[in-house]
């Protein structure tokens, strides 16, 4: 009896995404769900919700990311060999549908210098955009984010803004960067501002800002390495 219940728990779990999907949309899927969508059935005695969620506790979305070693996938979950393929051949998959190999989001962050070929596409722009690039605990980029978009002359952000996708990302840490049109390398007062109030907000977090770039087409200018931040 005890059997045939979790047997019906397992396969009411297994259909809840895919009625979901056709309710909603695919959109409308957390991380779990569309994870348990990639699994289809569980194994190791977990449902494949459980199976989803576990993952999702020992890697963090961020680490998901650089999930690629099938050996350790199975080792850590008790995957059978097809189904921990089946997982890792999708997120190979996502990774190179968006474009966002070694050089992007699954680079290592050890100086400032690391993180300016990762602005090329904010050189150019009209307008100051600010962006928050966000790294694990092993310091590499989980992802990176278009925090706000101002003025030709002025960006702002909130803590609340800069934080919320960290939270998500399960970041460990996360570097600010903004264009300046002008060309001009300096940080302006709004800038060390916006660095003072952010640093403090992720020590409360526990999600360190690790530095604040300034780019342009001719350079950057690190407040860290300025000496216009405490570390």
């Amino acid at each position: 009896m005890k059997r045939r219940q979790a047997e019906s728990e397992a396969l009411r779990d297994d259909l809840m995404p895919r009625e979901k999907l056709a309710r909603h949309g695919i959109e409308a899927l957390n991380l779990p769900e569309l994870l348990a969508l990639v699994l289809g059935t569980g194994c190791g005695g977990k449902s494949v919700m459980e199976l989803s969620y576990a993952l999702i506790r020992d890697y963090g979305s961020g680490g998901l990311k650089d999930l690629k070693d099938i050996n350790a996938l199975r080792d850590l979950t008790g995957m059978p060999f097809v189904k921990a393929s089946m997982l890792l051949a999708s997120l190979e998959l996502g990774r190179r549908l968006c474009g966002k190999g070694e050089e992007d989001e699954m680079t290592r962050i050890s100086q400032p210098s690391d993180v300016y070929p990762l602005t090329k596409d904010m050189w150019e722009l009209d307008q100051e955009q600010l962006r928050g690039i966000y790294l694990n605990a092993g310091s590499r980029v989980v992802g990176s984010r278009v925090l706000t978009v101002g003025t030709a002359v002025m960006s702002l952000a909130d803590p609340a803004t800069v934080f919320r996708p960290a939270v998500k990302l399960a970041a460990s840490a996360v570097i600010l960067v903004h264009n300046h049109p002008s060309g001009e390398l300096r940080p302006s007062k709004p800038d060390l501002a916006l660095t003072k109030e952010i640093a403090a907000a992720g020590e409360l977090l526990r999600i360190k800002l690790l530095d604040h770039l300034i780019v342009t087409r001719n350079g950057f200018t690190s407040l860290l390495g300025a000496g216009l931040m405490t570390t």
